[in-house]
C-alpha cells in the first residue's frame, strides 16, 4: 500500500470518528449525547467528550463519568493530557477539573482549582 493511500485511510478514519459515529460501537443504552471531541491519551485510552458526560474506552469496555463522579457539569467540551498523565477536563460550566489515577478532582476535592479561570 502506498503512503498516499495510507494517509487517505487515516484521514477518512479520523473524519469518521470526528462526526460522532462512536454511537455505532456502543450498545444503544450505554451511550447518550452528542460527541464534542475525543482523543487517545499516552496510556492508550480513548476519551470521548459528550453533551451528557465523559467516556473512557480501555479496548474492552467503556467507563462513563458524570457529575456523580466529580465532573462539575455533564457537558464536557474539551480535554487534554499534561506531562504527569493528568487528563484536564473543561465543562460547559467553565469549571476545570482533572482525572488522575482513577479519580476526578474538582474544586471541592482540590481547592487549588478554585483559583483557575477558563477564558
Amino acid at each position: 500500500m502506498t503512503r498516499g493511500v495510507c494517509f487517505f485511510l487515516l484521514l477518512a478514519t479520523i473524519n469518521l470518528y470526528s462526526q460522532g459515529s462512536f454511537k455505532t460501537i456502543f450498545k444503544e443504552d450505554e451511550f447518550n449525547g452528542e460527541v464534542h471531541t475525543q482523543f487517545q491519551d499516552s496510556k492508550g485510552f480513548l476519551w470521548v467528550a459528550t453533551t451528557l458526560g465523559l467516556y473512557r474506552y480501555d479496548s474492552k469496555k467503556w467507563k462513563y463519568y458524570s457529575t456523580s463522579d466529580g465532573l462539575p457539569n455533564n457537558e464536557v467540551l474539551r480535554f487534554c493530557e499534561d506531562s504527569k498523565g493528568r487528563i484536564w477536563i473543561s465543562t460547559f460550566s467553565d469549571e476545570l477539573c482533572y482525572y488522575f489515577k482513577g479519580k476526578i478532582y474538582n474544586k471541592k476535592t482540590n481547592p487549588k482549582l478554585k483559583n483557575i479561570k477558563i477564558a
